[in-house]
């Protein structure tokens, strides 16, 4: 029996008041996706949006920047993320 291991990259990065944390999993037929969150804290609730790129790279270095990116994008462009109450 062939054990994969499930191996996930993860970065996160500051990008003006929001928090982009991006992971890298493998894909079964070969690369690296991105999924990635978009994250805006607050002191009651935390806004949290979970983004996937439908994209599939030859490394998991890619993904992590292209996760990145897709983030900044997101945020520039206007985003609003889900409002999430915390108890």
């Amino acid at each position: 029996m062939q054990i994969q291991e499930d191996v996930a990259h993860r970065v996160k990065k500051l990008y003006k008041d929001y928090v982009i944390e991006v992971t890298a999993p493998a894909v079964r037929t070969g690369g690296f996706t991105a999924h990635l969150c978009i994250r805006k804290d607050a002191k009651s609730y935390t806004d949290e949006t979970p983004i996937h790129s439908g994209k599939v790279f030859s490394t998991a270095n890619e993904a992590l920047e292209a996760g990145v990116e897709i983030g900044k994008q997101q945020i520039d462009a206007g985003f609003q993320p889900v409002k999430i109450v915390v108890n």
